[in-house]
Protein backbone atom coordinates (compact mmCIF):
# COMPACT_ATOMS: atom_id res chain seq x y z
CA UNK A 1 0.00 0.00 0.00
CA UNK A 2 1.30 3.46 -0.99
CA UNK A 3 0.32 6.84 0.44
CA UNK A 4 -0.09 9.11 -2.61
CA UNK A 5 -0.91 12.74 -3.39
CA UNK A 6 -1.54 13.87 -6.97
CA UNK A 7 -1.34 17.53 -8.04
CA UNK A 8 -2.90 17.72 -11.52
CA UNK A 9 -2.76 20.53 -14.07
CA UNK A 10 -6.25 21.80 -14.96
CA UNK A 11 -5.02 24.64 -17.18
CA UNK A 12 -6.94 23.42 -20.25
CA UNK A 13 -10.16 22.76 -18.36
CA UNK A 14 -10.04 26.11 -16.57
CA UNK A 15 -9.12 28.10 -19.67
CA UNK A 16 -6.34 29.89 -17.76
CA UNK A 17 -2.98 29.11 -16.20
CA UNK A 18 -3.50 26.78 -13.23
CA UNK A 19 -0.71 27.97 -10.96
CA UNK A 20 0.89 26.06 -8.10
CA UNK A 21 1.15 28.60 -5.31
CA UNK A 22 3.02 28.41 -2.04
CA UNK A 23 -0.23 28.06 -0.08
CA UNK A 24 -4.01 28.45 -0.20
CA UNK A 25 -5.16 30.33 2.86
CA UNK A 26 -8.75 29.13 3.34
CA UNK A 27 -10.71 25.94 2.86
CA UNK A 28 -13.32 27.85 0.86
CA UNK A 29 -10.62 28.99 -1.54
CA UNK A 30 -9.44 25.46 -2.29
CA UNK A 31 -12.83 23.90 -3.11
CA UNK A 32 -13.67 24.83 -6.71
CA UNK A 33 -16.01 23.58 -9.41
CA UNK A 34 -14.35 22.38 -12.59
CA UNK A 35 -17.28 21.26 -14.75
CA UNK A 36 -20.83 20.74 -13.57
CA UNK A 37 -20.61 18.45 -10.52
CA UNK A 38 -16.86 17.82 -10.84
CA UNK A 39 -14.76 19.66 -8.24
CA UNK A 40 -11.09 19.83 -7.41
CA UNK A 41 -9.02 21.03 -4.50
CA UNK A 42 -5.82 23.05 -4.73
CA UNK A 43 -2.82 22.27 -2.55
CA UNK A 44 -0.02 24.76 -1.96
CA UNK A 45 3.62 23.70 -1.85
CA UNK A 46 3.76 24.24 1.90
CA UNK A 47 0.95 21.72 2.29
CA UNK A 48 2.75 19.32 -0.07
CA UNK A 49 5.92 19.69 2.01
CA UNK A 50 3.95 19.07 5.20
CA UNK A 51 2.41 15.93 3.71
CA UNK A 52 5.88 14.64 2.82
CA UNK A 53 7.08 15.18 6.37
CA UNK A 54 4.13 13.42 7.99
CA UNK A 55 4.20 9.72 8.81
CA UNK A 56 2.53 7.57 6.18
CA UNK A 57 0.42 4.47 5.81
CA UNK A 58 2.07 1.67 3.88
CA UNK A 59 5.58 1.26 2.53
CA UNK A 60 6.19 4.72 1.11
CA UNK A 61 4.77 8.16 0.36
CA UNK A 62 4.54 9.33 -3.27
CA UNK A 63 3.72 12.80 -4.63
CA UNK A 64 2.84 13.30 -8.31
CA UNK A 65 3.25 16.87 -9.63
CA UNK A 66 2.05 17.58 -13.17
CA UNK A 67 3.83 20.37 -15.08
CA UNK A 68 5.82 21.83 -12.20
CA UNK A 69 6.77 24.87 -14.28
CA UNK A 70 3.36 26.14 -13.07
CA UNK A 71 4.95 26.94 -9.69
CA UNK A 72 5.28 30.56 -8.71
CA UNK A 73 8.80 31.69 -7.78
CA UNK A 74 7.93 31.59 -4.10
CA UNK A 75 6.48 28.08 -4.42
CA UNK A 76 9.55 26.83 -6.33
CA UNK A 77 11.89 28.07 -3.60
CA UNK A 78 9.77 26.35 -0.94
CA UNK A 79 9.70 23.13 -3.00
CA UNK A 80 13.49 23.26 -3.31
CA UNK A 81 13.79 22.64 0.43
CA UNK A 82 12.12 19.23 0.02
CA UNK A 83 14.53 18.45 -2.82
CA UNK A 84 17.55 19.51 -0.79
CA UNK A 85 16.60 17.49 2.30
CA UNK A 86 14.77 14.38 1.02
CA UNK A 87 13.34 12.03 3.62
CA UNK A 88 13.59 8.27 3.33
CA UNK A 89 10.81 6.36 1.60
CA UNK A 90 9.48 9.57 -0.02
CA UNK A 91 9.25 9.72 -3.81
CA UNK A 92 8.45 12.86 -5.83
CA UNK A 93 7.48 12.29 -9.47
CA UNK A 94 7.14 15.50 -11.47
CA UNK A 95 6.56 16.33 -15.13
CA UNK A 96 7.34 19.45 -17.13
CA UNK A 97 6.81 20.53 -20.72
CA UNK A 98 9.50 23.22 -20.44
CA UNK A 99 12.49 22.50 -18.22
CA UNK A 100 13.89 25.96 -19.01
CA UNK A 101 11.27 27.43 -16.68
CA UNK A 102 12.51 25.41 -13.70
CA UNK A 103 15.12 26.35 -11.13
CA UNK A 104 18.47 24.82 -12.04
CA UNK A 105 18.87 23.86 -8.38
CA UNK A 106 15.72 21.70 -8.65
CA UNK A 107 16.83 20.09 -11.91
CA UNK A 108 20.27 19.28 -10.53
CA UNK A 109 18.68 17.21 -7.75
CA UNK A 110 16.36 15.24 -10.06
CA UNK A 111 16.74 12.10 -12.11
CA UNK A 112 15.63 13.35 -15.53
CA UNK A 113 13.81 11.12 -18.03
CA UNK A 114 13.01 12.69 -21.41
CA UNK A 115 9.96 11.69 -23.43
CA UNK A 116 9.85 12.61 -27.10
CA UNK A 117 6.59 13.78 -28.64
CA UNK A 118 4.87 11.34 -30.99
CA UNK A 119 4.67 12.00 -34.69
CA UNK A 120 1.21 12.52 -36.19
CA UNK A 121 1.38 9.00 -37.65
CA UNK A 122 2.33 7.45 -34.31
CA UNK A 123 -0.38 9.37 -32.48
CA UNK A 124 -2.94 8.39 -35.11
CA UNK A 125 -2.00 4.72 -34.74
CA UNK A 126 -2.31 4.96 -30.97
CA UNK A 127 -5.74 6.53 -31.30
CA UNK A 128 -6.81 3.82 -33.74
CA UNK A 129 -5.73 1.12 -31.29
CA UNK A 130 -8.03 2.71 -28.70
CA UNK A 131 -10.89 3.29 -31.20
CA UNK A 132 -10.74 7.04 -30.60
CA UNK A 133 -12.82 9.13 -33.04
CA UNK A 134 -12.96 6.22 -35.48
CA UNK A 135 -16.28 7.46 -36.90
CA UNK A 136 -15.18 11.05 -37.47
CA UNK A 137 -11.95 11.40 -39.43
CA UNK A 138 -12.06 15.20 -39.59
CA UNK A 139 -12.44 15.48 -35.82
CA UNK A 140 -9.69 12.90 -35.32
CA UNK A 141 -7.29 14.99 -37.42
CA UNK A 142 -8.23 18.11 -35.48
CA UNK A 143 -7.51 16.33 -32.17
CA UNK A 144 -4.15 15.15 -33.54
CA UNK A 145 -3.30 18.76 -34.38
CA UNK A 146 -4.52 19.98 -30.98
CA UNK A 147 -2.51 17.30 -29.13
CA UNK A 148 0.76 18.33 -30.84
CA UNK A 149 2.33 14.92 -30.27
CA UNK A 150 1.09 14.50 -26.71
CA UNK A 151 -1.11 11.39 -26.30
CA UNK A 152 -2.32 12.59 -22.90
CA UNK A 153 -4.02 15.61 -24.50
CA UNK A 154 -5.68 13.40 -27.12
CA UNK A 155 -6.95 11.08 -24.38
CA UNK A 156 -8.19 14.04 -22.33
CA UNK A 157 -10.11 15.40 -25.35
CA UNK A 158 -11.60 11.96 -26.02
CA UNK A 159 -12.75 11.64 -22.40
CA UNK A 160 -14.15 15.17 -22.42
CA UNK A 161 -16.15 14.62 -25.61
CA UNK A 162 -17.50 11.33 -24.27
CA UNK A 163 -18.65 13.18 -21.17
CA UNK A 164 -19.96 16.20 -23.12
CA UNK A 165 -21.21 14.74 -26.47
CA UNK A 166 -22.36 18.13 -27.80
CA UNK A 167 -18.69 19.12 -28.06
CA UNK A 168 -18.23 16.78 -31.03
CA UNK A 169 -20.97 18.60 -32.96
CA UNK A 170 -19.56 21.97 -31.88
CA UNK A 171 -16.01 21.16 -33.02
CA UNK A 172 -17.12 19.59 -36.30
CA UNK A 173 -19.47 22.48 -37.08
CA UNK A 174 -16.84 25.05 -36.18
CA UNK A 175 -14.24 23.46 -38.47
CA UNK A 176 -16.72 23.51 -41.38
CA UNK A 177 -17.85 27.05 -40.66
CA UNK A 178 -14.33 28.46 -40.48
CA UNK A 179 -13.79 27.14 -44.00
CA UNK A 180 -17.10 28.30 -45.50
CA UNK A 181 -17.58 31.44 -43.33
CA UNK A 182 -21.37 31.15 -43.66
CA UNK A 183 -22.50 31.38 -40.03
CA UNK A 184 -20.44 33.92 -38.11
CA UNK A 185 -22.73 33.89 -35.08
CA UNK A 186 -22.34 30.10 -34.85
CA UNK A 187 -18.56 30.45 -34.85
CA UNK A 188 -18.75 33.10 -32.14
CA UNK A 189 -20.96 30.96 -29.91
CA UNK A 190 -18.85 27.85 -30.59
CA UNK A 191 -15.62 29.61 -29.63
CA UNK A 192 -17.24 30.84 -26.42
CA UNK A 193 -18.25 27.25 -25.60
CA UNK A 194 -14.69 26.01 -26.19
CA UNK A 195 -13.47 28.74 -23.84
CA UNK A 196 -15.87 27.58 -21.13
CA UNK A 197 -14.53 24.04 -21.45
CA UNK A 198 -10.93 25.30 -21.31
CA UNK A 199 -9.89 24.03 -24.75
CA UNK A 200 -9.93 27.24 -26.80
CA UNK A 201 -6.14 27.66 -26.84
CA UNK A 202 -5.64 24.04 -27.87
CA UNK A 203 -8.22 24.46 -30.66
CA UNK A 204 -6.46 27.57 -31.99
CA UNK A 205 -3.12 25.72 -31.97
CA UNK A 206 -4.74 22.82 -33.79
CA UNK A 207 -6.32 25.11 -36.37
CA UNK A 208 -2.97 26.81 -37.05
CA UNK A 209 -1.29 23.41 -37.45
CA UNK A 210 -4.06 22.33 -39.85
CA UNK A 211 -3.61 25.44 -42.03
CA UNK A 212 0.18 25.04 -42.12
CA UNK A 213 -0.03 21.34 -43.02
CA UNK A 214 -2.70 22.05 -45.64
CA UNK A 215 -0.57 24.72 -47.31
CA UNK A 216 2.48 22.46 -47.33
CA UNK A 217 0.44 19.67 -48.92
CA UNK A 218 -0.77 21.99 -51.70
CA UNK A 219 2.81 23.04 -52.49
Amino acid sequence: MTDTLQIKDFTEELGKKHRIRIEYKTTAETAKTLMKDHTYQDFGIREVNNRLQQSFIGKQKVVFLENIERMTGEAANAFLKSCEEPLSKRLIIATTSNHMQLLETILSRALTIKFNQLSDTELSQRMESKSMFSNNKDLKQLIINMAMGKPGIAQRMFDLINKEPELEKTLTGLMHNLITDTKRFFSHDALKKLYRFGILDAFIDGRIAYCINNNMTKK
